[in-house]
């Protein structure tokens, strides 16, 4: 039989999503003393190598070591660090943002202000983490994590931002709400992070946890943040012509690793032509389009078990170029590129976009993931729930978009100006757009740091020996390709 590249690929994917299929006859138990920190000693994580600073609320490991020990009893073969936490401010978020702005001791101050220890957490499940790694091909590697909710961590995180922002550091760089909280548990070969295109949430629950002699407290709800849309936003408007709304009329265009949403690209001109107004050396996007997701997520995740032709068939079944939004204005993020398009620590350059709200749009990559654990995809490669829509609409280097893997977020703390819809056949009246102040501050950054190239290995940390941003897509892709070769042999 002769392989082609095709069939070595399917057959590298079949053997990446071999899972064993876990019988837990019981509910793993825990004390519920793990929900009080309290007494537990804040531990300080501050050092100049890479990965070395970071903050975590502090746990009692005995107390989650009997969950470890009910695992490894039914999967074996499973490591622990030998401690137990919750991260707060991951590494990245500090080496390659904060640390520009804040030291780790004002850091620290902001948690410690706040009693990071005493701060009430939820458990909600026992979860189950999986991702292949580009090392060793077809190989995919465990972890298993106590998925927690807790709206107090997140206060934290956002009094960090806004000291962060308060010192001079650009919004875009940071965003308090994206924050996945959980307690890693065991693991078979190494822990994965977001970096790796893994999400640990409430989708990845495998078995309820029994909490023994208490309950779970009470969270009271917060009300959204950086993510929450603008209804008013100050500064010049820019105008835009109301039928940029209606994509109905436009094709939809098929890509090889992406979904979106076409736009007329002529209707976005106008913004364009303001911005390039007020600053120089500006490049226009080559389309008009709404990502429904990444190419990354959909490399390191839904590709694993389906084709992209299956996706664009959902997104035409649910009418994706009638699907509707909302326009909540004019944006700038600032960053390194850190996505394999160029070397980790480039110069920062910026990217402008129109930032959007879409029900109809958010409903399709809800969609795309259903089908995609249907196919059998594992939950952790993927979050339906981290959407945060936006149009390209200039560039001013040839570097491209900033994503959440170069630490840029595209939320609404980054708007710049509002947009004033206008309806091309009717005379407009002038003036009438109100506005409310816009908080974000646009000031020189400094060049940002890659964490994860060129730096020798760092000591032990909860993180592991080594950095993991999964970035060798490439090397993976030039493996496969010398499997088919020698299977055409």
């Amino acid at each position: 039989m002769k392989y082609t590249l095709a069939t070595a690929l399917a057959a590298v994917v079949s053997a990446q999503l071999t899972q064993t299929d876990y019988n837990f006859k019981t509910n793993p138990q825990i004390d519920a003393a793990i929900l009080d920190s309290s007494n537990v000693p804040f531990s300080n994580h501050s050092a100049s190598f890479p990965f070395g600073s970071y903050v975590i609320q502090n746990l009692n490991f005995t107390l989650v070591k009997p969950v470890f020990d009910y695992l490894n009893a039914t999967i074996g073969g499973l490591k622990t660090r030998g401690e137990a936490h919750i991260t707060v401010i991951q590494p990245p978020e500090f080496d390659d943002t904060l640390k520009g702005f804040l030291t780790m001791d004002q850091v620290n101050k902001i948690v410690l202000d706040n009693n990071l220890q005493s701060t009430p957490f939820k458990i909600v499940c026992l979860g189950h983490s999986s991702q292949i790694d580009d090392l060793a091909v077809g190989v995919r590697h465990n972890v298993y994590n106590l998925i927690v909710e807790s709206t107090g961590l997140v206060q934290i995180r956002r009094k960090v931002y806004d000291a962060f922002v308060a010192a001079g550091g650009d919004p875009s760089n940071f965003n308090p709400d994206d924050f996945l909280p959980h307690i890693t548990v065991g693991y078979d070969e190494r822990d994965w992070f977001e970096a790796d295109n893994v999400y640990k949430t409430k989708h990845t629950c495998i078995k309820d946890i029994d909490i023994i002699g208490g309950k779970n407290p009470s969270l009271t709800p917060l009300d959204e943040y950086v993510e929450a849309f603008p209804t008013k936003v100050a500064g010049t408007p820019f105008k835009i012509s109301k039928k940029v709304l209606d994509a109905s009329n436009v094709p939809f265009t098929a890509y090889n690793d992406t979904l979106v949403q076409t736009l007329d690209k002529s209707l976005l001109a106008p913004v364009f032509a303001q911005l390039s107004a007020s600053v120089s050396g500006l490049k226009p996007v080559s389309s008009a389009v709404i990502p429904i997701f990444s190419s990354f997520e959909f490399i390191h995740g839904l590709n694993y078990v389906l084709s992209i032709d299956k996706i664009n068939e959902i997104a035409k079944k649910m009418n994706i170029q009638s699907a509707k939004f909302e326009i909540a204005c004019v944006a700038k993020q600032s960053g390194s590129t850190n996505t394999g398009k160029a070397p980790f620590g480039t110069p920062r350059h910026s990217v402008y976009d129109i930032l959007v709200k879409s029900d109809d749009l958010h409903n399709i990559r809800k969609a795309v993931y259903d089908a995609y654990l249907a196919a059998g995809g594992p939950p952790s490669n993927f979050n339906p729930d981290d959407f945060l829509p936006f149009i390209n609409v200039a560039f001013d280097s040839d570097l491209g978009d900033l994503l959440e893997r170069d630490l840029v977020f595209k939320h609404y703390k980054t708007c710049i100006a509002p947009v004033e819809l206008v309806d091309d056949s009717v005379p407009q009246p002038s003036g009438a757009v109100s506005t409310v102040p816009c908080t974000t501050t646009l000031v020189p950054q400094p060049k940002a740091t890659g964490y994860a190239n060129g730096y020798p290995a760092p000591t032990t940390t909860p993180y592991g020996s080594k950095p993991v941003y999964a970035s060798a897509v490439s090397s993976s892709v030039s493996v496969l390709a010398a499997m088919a070769m020698v299977f055409a042999l």
